[in-house]
């Protein structure tokens, strides 16, 4: 981010209770002061400003690591740098590429091989980089000013910070870092729900989300039920006479598929251990125009043969049941959340789902739409005329084997993995 440190500097003037602990920046400022005026003891000559850079602190003990004490001890030196009346600082993205070729994030060690690198960069002149310790008490930070011509140290300093204090504000920081630079984001889901009779519907959701708080997110978007077959649902078993009236004998089999598109609302509550790791729970509700897709093969069908013989030929046909009525899918999840890269994460999701009731009111087929409903009493529709096509020997798509209307009703626990690209 360009202006990163830019932005630091506001958030941190706006509100520095909720940023930084007001010790910990103060203690900072005062490591700064004094390394600025150890430099210019010896510099006092100085008529146009020196471009320095900010080459990452070093956390020097596991505690320092665990807590990213470093990170924040850099971000607030390159806060303090920005009004300096001796020193013009150079953007940290101008130096990122040689600080990852020569590992300076790991190492902060600046050595003769990667001073002449990095002083090519918009002619640098100085560096301040240091690095974190720590005692029973308090960590130690120490600051360094280094000479880009002649790889000497110039000046340095040190200060002692309480480590509750500067834990809590490293917390902080490290929150609003990751909210700001990975608060906004395109999700991708793939979710597997399990139903009765062994029944596993798909969907895929594409979300717009957005972290409006620390620990609240929300998102919204597309989400598809990806046309799954169904088991538990088999057509009734009716009774199809041939063209001389004699009762015949055709095995219909059916396959049920239930598809739909929709809109899906999310909203997750987030715990943040580590600025890479988010634990959430929440709830979603999804809005779909679903449909029941039902694929019969060995249907009789009539046939006209040669010279005008009416007869019945098994065909595969395809029949669509649907609805005047929105039909919703709620969720409620937990999630782990991990941050695998500046732009990349990864989600694990379970939970459990409710799809509360699906029965179609009308009927239709690929060669015949019916754009009209037969009423029945009341002005309600006639599901058992809506499901019958004389086409197809008055066959009542409506109705299950047990001669019951076909509906659908889903719960149960469901699994889901995500993707997101941050921004």
């Amino acid at each position: 981010m360009k202006y990163k440190a830019l932005w630091l500097l506001v958030i941190s003037l706006a509100f520095p209770a909720a940023i930084f602990s007001n010790d910990v920046q103060n203690k900072v400022e005062d490591l700064v002061i004094n390394l600025t005026q150890k430099y210019y003891e010896t510099h006092s000559n100085i008529l146009i400003k020196k471009k320095l850079g900010v080459i990452p602190f070093v956390n020097n003990s596991e505690n320092a690591k665990k807590h990213s004490v470093a990170e924040l001890i850099t971000a607030l030196v390159t806060v303090e740098l920005q009004n300096s009346t001796i020193f013009s600082l150079i953007e940290r993205e101008s130096l990122e590429e040689i600080i990852k070729e020569h590992e300076l994030n790991q190492s902060g060690l600046v050595n003769d091989e990667s001073l002449p690198d990095i002083g090519k960069i918009e002619s640098i002149e100085v560096l301040i980089t240091g690095s974190v310790a720590e005692t029973s008490d308090d960590f130690i930070i120490t600051a360094r000013i280094i000479n880009i011509e002649t790889s000497k140290i110039v000046a340095s300093s040190k200060v002692e910070l309480e480590k509750n204090k500067i834990i809590t504000a490293s917390k902080e920081y490290m929150r609003s870092e990751f909210q700001s630079k990975f608060g906004v984001s395109l999700d991708g889901k793939a979710t597997m729900l399990f139903a009765k009779d062994n029944n596993i519907i798909l969907l895929q959701n594409i979300l717009f989300g957005y972290r409006i708080f620390d620990h609240v997110k929300i998102a919204f978007g597309y989400s598809n039920l990806m046309g799954n077959e169904l088991n538990g649902i088999t057509a009734k078993d009716q009774t199809v006479t041939d063209t001389s009236g004699t009762p015949a004998d055709h095995g219909v089999t059916a396959y049920y598929h239930l598809e739909g598109d929709g809109f899906n609302f999310t909203i997750s509550g987030l715990f943040s251990p580590y600025y890479w790791l988010n634990i959430g729970t929440g709830a979603s509700v999804s809005i779909y125009d679903a449909r029941l897709v039902m694929n019969m093969t060995d249907f009789p069908v009539y046939t006209i043969g040669s010279g005008g013989v009416i007869g019945i030929e098994n065909n595969r046909i395809t029949v669509t049941g649907d609805s005047h009525d929105a039909q919703f899918l709620y969720t409620f999840f937990s999630s782990v959340d991990f941050l695998v890269s500046k732009r990349l994460s990864f989600s694990i999701t379970a939970g459990y789902y409710i799809f509360p009731k699906f029965i179609p009111s009308y009927f239709y087929t690929a060669g015949n739409i019916r754009d009209y409903e037969i009423q029945g009493q009341n002005g309600t529709p006639d599901i058992d005329k809506n499901g019958t096509f004389s086409e197809y020997q008055n066959f009542n798509f409506s109705k299950n084997s047990n001669g019951e209307r076909i509906k659908m009703a889903f719960s149960g626990f469901y699994f889901e993995l995500g993707m997101s690209l941050h921004f």
